[in-house]
């Protein structure tokens, strides 16, 4: 199987005639068909299905065998591309969407080099709520989108690479002399106890409060919410209310003037990289070497 190969199968399938095809791949009828039969014996298994000469029928083996080589073929005409224009000379565009943990896990400082190894990369950064960056992400509005994972439930993961750059913890805050100052280890039977500043639906912090209010089997009061951690830590040191957040969220200035409960068992979260197996960007895969292991 070569290059070729993959390159005449796409044809095939996305114009669904042999004799087509044939002529778009510059090839006899016959020269292809003979190509396709030595393609599906080298693999063993059948892609196509010609026992109805008036039309052809795509196996499901041959459906899946699409997706990979009409992405090999894109990669390499992007890689010939960029080896064109030379190292100095890469270009392109990569479209980021984040929930707003920019600053928080060092994606700002990755984003920095990034964009200086990569001048002529045109990047478009937008920090959003969860639900606003999956329906970009389904849309191809954005190329990659960094989500925490209990944010991506619903998505067909199968359709994407999801690369882990972050493992943060979820900590119960409050002020030094607040109703945590004695607290050691959060239970999860006590957050009914405490009144909340929280961040909103969307930021994953949220979805995971309401996860353990519903453990609790009490929602409790909730007088703010803000989609701005700095706003809520200021909240804290002057009120009784308490917080969930996740710790390296947490200014570390900041920090030092709160009380931070990790829970009696610890709750963990990851940060996911995601982006469509059927992108040949080549941009994500420089950007992703950039943010692995962030935290």
């Amino acid at each position: 199987m070569n290059l070729e190969d993959l390159n005449a199968f796409v044809k095939i399938y996305e114009i669904r005639n042999i004799s087509e095809a044939a002529i778009a791949v510059n090839l006899t009828q016959s020269a292809l068909s003979k190509r396709m039969k030595h393609l599906q014996s080298d693999l063993k298994v059948k892609l196509l299905d010609t026992s109805n000469r008036q039309f052809l029928q795509i196996t499901s083996a041959g459906e899946t065998f699409y997706h990979y080589a009409k992405l090999m073929s894109d990669q390499y005409q992007a890689l010939l591309q960029a080896l064109r224009q030379g190292d100095s000379q890469r270009q392109g565009q990569l479209k980021i969407g984040s929930v707003p943990v920019v600053r928080q896990y060092g994606l700002s400082q990755a984003l920095t080099r990034f964009m200086a190894d990569f001048p002529n990369i045109n990047v478009s950064l937008n920090e959003l709520e969860g639900q606003d960056l999956l329906r970009l992400l389904r849309f191809k509005g954005v190329d990659v989108a960094i989500l925490r994972d209990i944010q991506v439930q619903d998505l067909a993961l199968t359709d994407y690479v999801v690369q882990t750059i972050a493992r943060d913890q979820l900590v119960l805050v409050g002020s030094t002399s607040g109703p945590l100052a004695q607290v050691k280890q959060a239970k999860i039977s006590d957050l009914a106890n405490y009144a909340y500043a929280l961040l909103p639906p969307g930021s994953g912090v949220f979805e995971y409060a309401n996860q353990l209010f519903a453990q609790n089997g009490h929602l409790p009061a909730i007088p703010l919410q803000t989609s701005h951690i700095g706003t809520i830590t200021d909240v804290l040191q002057n009120s009784q209310q308490v917080s969930l957040l996740f710790q390296q969220a947490i200014d570390p200035a900041v920090a030092k003037k709160l009380k931070i409960v990790p829970f009696e068992k610890p709750i963990f979260s990851n940060l996911f990289f995601i982006y469509p197996k059927a992108n040949g960007n080549l941009a994500i895969q420089a950007f992703l070497k950039y943010v692995v292991n962030l935290g």
